[in-house]
């Protein structure tokens, strides 16, 4: 998993777990059943699991055309209403691609390319 996609699903996670702590603490505190605590607990584990599974899709979308190819940098981002997931490979020629992927559906929005620089001889 790359730094961006590592970073965001840990935020997530961090962020998610300390509304899940608040949320759960207030709950228990106004209907002291632990089952309903356990249930947002785990609603979060499965929010959690969700996002993991979404990056993998759209990571198998991204090398889908370019199966050797090695994924240095993603990112998602809200275009709109819509999310739009940017990822760069280097395939095994050395060429640079830079693809854009629908999120919602995993379509495959923009592509562009980029030939290796060509080592000087001296």
């Amino acid at each position: 998993m790359k730094i961006n996609k590592l970073f965001i699903i840990s935020s997530l996670g961090l962020a998610m777990n300390f509304a899940q702590a608040d949320v759960t603490n207030s709950i228990e505190k106004v209907m002291p059943n632990k089952g309903q605590a356990t249930q947002i607990q785990q609603n979060h584990q499965n929010n959690t699991q969700e996002i993991e599974a979404l990056f993998k899709k759209l990571d198998a979308a991204a090398l889908a055309n370019h199966p050797n190819a090695t994924i240095s940098d993603s990112s998602l981002k809200k275009k709109g209403s819509a999310y739009s997931y940017k990822t760069k490979l280097v395939d095994t020629q050395g060429v640079q691609w830079k693809i854009e992927i629908n999120a919602a559906d995993g379509t495959v929005v923009n592509e562009k390319s980029k030939a290796p620089k060509k080592k000087s001889k001296e």
